[in-house]
């Protein structure tokens, strides 16, 4: 299993809408290949700030993910809400 990080900074004053709009395409990645669960958190302290964690059962499993309509259609309900290019990371569990 890997975790899929990104963080997300997104413009000031979408939050809740950026909230609403994942809560709305959150099942596209939930019923993908090899989706194991997905968590989206906000930042205390910055609350511009969200990390979305994926779980995985391989970083293939991803790739083969990003590839899709389903990712597309995913990525282009979220993309007006960033104030910056998302960055993202795989992580094994130590």
């Amino acid at each position: 299993m890997v975790t899929e990080n990104v963080n997300l900074s997104i413009k000031d004053g979408e939050q809740d809408a950026f909230k609403k709009s994942f809560k709305l395409v959150k099942t596209i990645i939930n019923s993908a290949d090899g989706c194991i669960g997905v968590r989206l958190s906000q930042c205390i302290e910055n609350n511009l700030e969200f990390m979305l964690q994926v779980e995985w059962t391989s970083v293939d499993a991803h790739m083969k993910f990003i590839k899709t309509t389903g990712f597309n259609h995913f990525r282009d309900a979220l993309t007006e809400f960033y104030s910056s290019k998302p960055t993202m990371q795989h992580y094994n569990e130590v």
